[in-house]
């Protein structure tokens, strides 16, 4: 149970931009969504209000005008029952509609019923023991009321032995029913799709594909698996990474560039069961190395039974971040992602002192990101790089457009700056911020870098006091980005493990105005873009790296920041290599 805590332990690196329990645990985003009728955004997430561990699984309730300011409920919107769910409601999604298809106001929640525990992919599986249930609110997920009779589907396919069976997603996929529509040469106006996360034993991680009929949200036609990888499959393991044993929190999305005329479809999965070495775990813990926030791309292939081949994928956020859950948020034409950030760097006496445990991430964008006219990566050859996909733009293949997918802050993010109070880098020898008028536990950085030469880092260092900062920098020569908190933080009872995440700047063939190329190349500029809330980073580079951590600094500030650029042994502040282009700093404030 929760004891009380002094008000300095609770609240010391507890975010305030960020979605956080009122106390005891959080995991799992849950049924994000918007409803259009009252023009209110909810997001739920997995909690545990009686202790800081996970257990007694109930759903939390956060609403909001405009996903930057949230009203959290202080009580649970749905609790574990006698019935069905006596172990705990575990994750799921929300439709805008009635479970039979009518727009007035109510919302319909798909979710995981669980009734036996243990559950986990490594242990014999136990049939029956998660079902597929729904619930309705008429107060845009404040609360939620099962129906009588709630369960649409009490347990896996027959026939499979299942590793997992849990965490509906239900959405329409308008490229899936132009396939199914083809197959059966019938048209399907009001179909909507479903996939149930998880893996088949001895064989392949994967997500159960469902049809569900828009009109009747309790009828479900299973499709089969949708695509069969295997166990640990690993396509780049540099730069892909291995998709484990067992998925869980498994969205699709369709994503198109309208002006390349470029669409792919995309599994996003939280992995679990992937390969890693008894040192790995010591230094990082079991949950970083065993456990990924990932996506694939692949076509959709018709036959006997419709399937997904792959493409190319990769992780979708290289830290903390997990069980990624989206929707299509119809007011802003976007495909809007939150995720778990978790809390497993403090010790468990640590989050039980603080009385609360894990955070849902700001709001994201789901995108296409597509690069034309690529010539070469900054060091590796690009036939490597398993996370992009290239598409020759010439017969000889020596220009490609480079597509792929990214999660990048949500712009509305931007309303919450304040005045920008960055120094210009063209009055200043050293370009930084040595130390803020006062500290701040607050900010939005971006900064960017010409990169020349023979650099071997860059970056910038966050300074939290006199004897703690983070360094956050590029290492061109390893073609990697790296978070270096072994100095982030003096208290006991925290993990400061480094975090990797594999990075590469493009060579880009430049053109002249008339849109003939002129034989020459640039390099990529090396673009930060950093969100700071008291104990969360949250870092994108370039618009394709995503990298969440945590920092656990003794004030829970940061009192300036000292961008550097590296050559040899020596650092060189505005080297005449590589330099600073541009360096915007925000306060960010708590309201709109």
């Amino acid at each position: 149970m929760i004891s009380s805590v002094p008000s300095e332990a609770g609240e010391r690196w507890r975010p305030s931009l960020h979605i956080v329990a009122p106390s005891g645990w959080l995991n799992d985003p849950c049924a994000p969504g918007y409803d259009p009728v009252h023009g209110i955004y909810h997001l739920g997430f997995q909690w545990n209000p009686q202790d800081t561990e996970w257990g007694n699984i109930s759903w939390g309730a956060a609403l909001s005008q405009n996903l930057l300011t949230w009203e959290i409920s202080k009580h649970p919107s749905m609790r574990p029952s006698l019935g069905n769910d006596s172990e705990g409601v575990f994750t799921g999604c929300m439709l805008p509609t009635t479970p039979d298809g009518v727009t007035d106001g109510t919302l319909t929640a798909l979710y995981t019923s669980v009734s036996h525990l243990p559950i986990h992919y490594t242990w014999p599986y136990f049939r029956g023991s998660e079902a597929v249930a729904l619930a309705t609110s008429t107060d845009s997920g404040k609360t939620w009321t099962r129906l009588p009779n709630n369960i649409v589907l009490a347990e896996p396919p027959p026939g499979i032995d299942v590793t997992g069976w849990r965490d509906p997603f239900v959405a329409a996929w308008p490229a899936m029913n132009s396939i199914i529509s083809k197959q059966r040469g019938k048209s399907y106006t009001r179909s909507l799709y479903a996939v149930v996360s998880g893996g088949i034993r001895g064989k392949t991680p994967t997500v159960f594909l469902y049809q569900v009929n828009a009109c009747a949200l309790d009828e479900w036609q299973y499709m089969g698996p949708l695509i069969i990888p295997g166990l640990n499959f690993n396509p780049s393991p540099r730069w892909t990474g291995d998709f484990g044993i067992n998925w869980e929190v498994s969205n699709f999305v369709s994503l198109s560039n309208e002006d390349l005329k470029i669409s792919r479809n995309f599994l996003i999965c939280g992995v679990e069961g992937r390969l890693t070495s008894a040192g790995d775990i010591v230094n990082k813990g079991n949950f970083r190395c065993t456990k990924a926030q990932m996506w694939m791309c692949g076509s959709l292939e018709g036959g006997e039974v419709v399937h997904m081949k792959y493409r190319c994928g990769g992780k979708l956020d290289h830290g903390t971040f997990y069980a990624g859950n989206s929707f299509w948020d119809s007011r802003a034409r976007e495909q809007v992602i939150f995720g778990w950030i978790l809390e497993d760097d403090l010790e468990s006496e640590v989050r039980r002192e603080q009385g609360w445990a894990g955070v849902i991430s700001l709001p994201r964008v789901l995108k296409l990101q597509v690069i034309p006219s690529v010539v070469s990566a900054l060091s590796c050859p690009l036939l490597s790089i398993g996370s992009i996909e290239l598409l020759p733009e010439n017969e000889e293949a020596s220009c490609f457009t480079v597509v792929t997918l990214c999660a990048i802050p949500d712009t509305r993010l931007n309303k919450l700056r304040g005045c920008n109070v960055s120094p210009n880098p063209n009055l200043c020898q050293r370009p930084l911020w040595p130390k803020f008028p006062e500290a701040l536990s607050r900010w939005e950085l971006r900064l960017d870098f010409e990169v020349k030469g023979d650099n071997t880092k860059m970056g910038f260092d966050i300074i939290h006091s006199t004897t703690e900062y983070t360094r956050i920098y590029f290492n061109p020569v390893s073609e990697s980005i790296v978070v270096d908190r072994s100095k982030s933080s003096s208290q006991d009872g925290i993990r400061r493990c480094e975090e990797h995440a594999p990075h590469t700047l493009f060579n880009i063939l430049n053109f002249s105005k008339e849109r003939h190329s002129t034989g020459q190349t640039r390099l990529e500029t090396l673009e930060f873009h950093v969100l700071y809330d008291c104990s969360v980073l949250e870092i994108f580079v370039n618009e394709r790296t995503a990298l969440t951590t945590r920092v656990y600094s003794a004030s829970g500030t940061s009192t300036g920041i000292l961008p550097f650029v590296e050559r040899g042994n020596c650092a060189c502040f505005g080297s005449e290599r590589s330099r600073i282009l541009k360096c915007d700093l925000w306060p960010l404030s708590q309201s709109v």
